[in-house]
């Protein structure tokens, strides 16, 4: 009796050993960050971009994702004169801007500030610089021909241009202050960037003419973000 004694009062000194080693251990880091971002830019466009981080360390990492923009307002025409000044033609905003581009980057982390004495809420600010790949670089878009006395704007005939020698690839670099609590974070910053919304129609000529596309120096856009480690 007192050898089964021994015995079960051995294994369960030493589960509770086990344990306790297991719970002093640090938790396994995690490498891996999933990243949900929205906001509107000076184009007057949202911005919404989703993407992957890889944590080489603790405060870098290196990731990739893919940026949308779709248009506020998505009822916006350009239009003109066809050369025979009998028929009026039109394309959509829509056809003539960026609508998806791949992002990747280098993501800094600074060191946390913890908010409580528990260590569970945190303030850190990141800085992430990259490259912006517009997919495609050049558009092409349908032009609607309607007569200029209509006075329903239904178009008699169409046809399609293309956009030439765009430009490839921009920076931008993003500034973001995030509010940690364990896994997840909550983030509000800015993005700066030399980003052509409107790059890959440039070049576009209608019956003669270039269309007059907004051009920004520096696309600047407000943005709240979600992101989780795993």
């Amino acid at each position: 009796m007192n050898i089964k004694r021994s015995v079960c009062c051995l294994i369960l000194f030493s589960f509770l050993g086990i344990s306790i080693a297991m719970a002093q251990e640090p938790e396994k880091e995690r490498h891996w960050v999933w990243e949900l971002y929205g906001g509107a830019n000076n184009y007057m466009t949202w911005e919404v971009e989703t993407g992957v981080v890889y944590k080489l360390w603790r405060f870098i990492g290196v990731g990739a994702g893919l940026l949308f923009t779709p248009q506020i307002d998505d009822d916006n025409v350009y239009s003109g004169d066809a050369r025979d000044k009998k028929l009026h033609w039109r394309i959509e905003e829509n056809d003539l801007a960026y609508l998806m581009a791949f992002r990747s980057g280098i993501y800094l982390y600074s060191p946390s500030v913890y908010l409580d004495h528990d260590r569970d809420v945190a303030l850190s600010f990141r800085v992430s610089p990259g490259i912006t790949v517009p997919l495609p670089p050049n558009s092409s878009a349908v032009v609607n021909y309607v007569p200029v006395d209509a006075v329903i704007d239904v178009p008699v005939t169409s046809g399609r241009v293309s956009n030439s020698q765009a430009r490839a690839c921009y920076y931008h670099v993003r500034f973001a202050v995030a509010l940690e609590m364990e896994r997840l974070s909550v983030l509000l910053g800015y993005t700066t960037s030399d980003y052509d919304l409107y790059g890959g129609s440039r070049n576009m000529v209608v019956e003669g003419q270039k269309i007059g596309l907004p051009h920004k120096k520096q696309t600047g856009t407000f943005f709240i973000g979600l992101t989780c480690d795993f």
